[in-house]
């Protein structure tokens, strides 16, 4: 039974990114060895992740010596050969925090991985607008780095084994909703503030 729901995932997979392959479902075994790297955030144009710095040093505990040194230590690819690496910390966090809740373990990875500005100027794969208030003729927003998103959907599965990835997509949607949103309602009220100021 779970071979073939396995089986099933990876048929769908290999049809939605137009049978390329594409990174596994499921977590290949450990060899041992730890993640290198540094950070990394994606930025906004649907390329290549770029290098940042960690903002809260408490993430990281003590930084002592070389950076780099202390972050390759203390991260954690978020799904192998992505290139992804967020603090091991957060992301135990993140999933203590969820509580057997995919949902709220995706948002806390979207978090981490995409900037509030990023997810709100982007679409989940860069599809054309269908809600009822998007315009007819509007281009559709640039997709996500589909990298980060796959690592994303790829590492709730894994965690989560029991939830299929259209229903992470799903919440990534939604969280890309919910921000653009939100960063809207925001500045209409900044907007208003300074009219009255």
């Amino acid at each position: 039974d779970v071979k073939q729901l396995s089986q099933n995932i990876r048929q769908l997979t290999s049809q939605l990114q137009g049978g390329t392959g594409g990174l596994p479902l499921s977590r290949p075994p450990s060899t041992g060895s730890a993640c290198s790297g540094t950070p990394l955030k994606v930025n906004g144009s649907g390329k290549k992740p770029v290098r940042v710095k960690q903002q809260r040093q408490e993430d990281f505990g003590e930084h002592e010596g070389d950076e780099d040194e202390e972050l390759e230590e203390n991260a954690e690819e978020l799904w192998p050969d992505s290139g992804i690496l967020l603090p091991s910390s957060r992301i135990q966090t993140a999933l203590q925090t969820a509580q057997q809740n995919y949902r709220l373990f995706t948002r806390s990875l979207m978090e981490m991985v995409f900037t509030k500005e990023t997810m709100a100027a982007s679409s989940a794969r860069g599809q054309k607008a269908m809600g009822k208030n998007s315009m007819e003729n509007a281009s559709p927003r640039p997709p996500l780095d589909q990298n980060a998103v796959q690592a994303i959907v790829s590492r709730v599965c894994s965690e989560f084994p029991e939830v299929h990835q259209t229903l992470v997509m799903g919440v990534i949607r939604q969280k890309i909703a919910d921000v653009r949103k939100r960063l809207k309602i925001q500045s209409i009220r900044e907007s208003a503030h300074q009219e009255s100021v």
